[in-house]
């Protein structure tokens, strides 16, 4: 996918890692990706921020205004780039300058609740809540 922003999401508890950055045809120099004004909330103690597969053509061309939020680490790794192992190394390349490392302030994500509370910083960073009650899987109730 080439040319994609990607804004106002919600990640949560990724696996190994919460965002995964990749061009793996390489068929293109640069895939003008932008990751812009998104929630990344994870708690596995083990788990990467950002993984770039593919070197610097996988990088996006931006990445800023994200609240990001894990519990006990405030420095994440990132995997996949010569030079650049942390955030703070990654903000000093020039991204996620604006990002936040916050509680987004969900109401109730114990049980799944991930609706902003309204003094969320998340919302200061330009994140526009949406009505979550449609989103998931469903109960498929034939007629």
């Amino acid at each position: 996918n080439r040319n994609n922003t990607y804004f106002n999401n919600i990640f949560i508890n990724g696996d190994k890692w919460q965002v995964d950055f990749h061009n793996p045809t390489g068929d293109y120099q640069h895939h003008q990706l932008r990751f812009l004004r998104n929630i990344i909330y994870f708690s596995n103690p083990d788990g990467i921020l950002y993984s770039i597969r593919g070197g610097e053509r996988s990088m996006p061309m931006e990445s800023d205004y994200n609240l990001i939020y894990h519990p006990k680490i405030q420095n994440f790794k990132i995997i996949g780039l010569e030079g650049i192992n942390t955030f703070n190394e990654w903000q000093n390349s020039g991204f996620d300058t604006h990002s936040i490392i916050a509680d987004p302030l969900f109401v109730d994500p114990e049980n799944d609740d991930y609706t902003l509370k309204p003094e969320s910083p998340a919302i200061k960073l330009g994140f526009k809540p949406i009505d979550l009650s449609g989103v998931g899987i469903r109960k498929y109730i034939k007629k």
